[in-house]
């Protein structure tokens, strides 16, 4: 659970993997050792090897994702984003 705006790594140090948001979710994402799909040069193909890539939420709601080769063995997760909460200033009318 994360708020609005803040960041998560994704990272493996083993193995053939890749990180990848369901489809429809508030923010969507694909990355994998060679970067994320749409950021820069990269693309988010399964890789193998020890990579880390960083995916900035901004936008409140509920994102499952997955690794599109071990999705089926249950390689999955859900990260909740919360909104920022509203702080509230008091004031006085005359």
């Amino acid at each position: 659970t994360i708020q609005a705006g803040d960041r998560v790594i994704f990272q493996s140090v083993a193995g053939f993997h890749n990180a990848v948001s369901n489809p429809g979710t508030v923010t969507g994402f694909r990355c994998g050792p060679n970067g994320c799909d749409g950021v820069g040069d990269g693309n988010g193909d399964p890789g193998s090897g020890t990579w880390s890539q960083t995916v900035t939420f901004p936008t409140a709601g509920t994102i499952g994702y997955f690794c599109e080769v071990h999705d089926g063995q249950g390689m999955t997760g859900v990260i909740q984003v919360n909104p920022v909460p509203v702080t509230l200033q008091s004031f006085d009318i005359d």
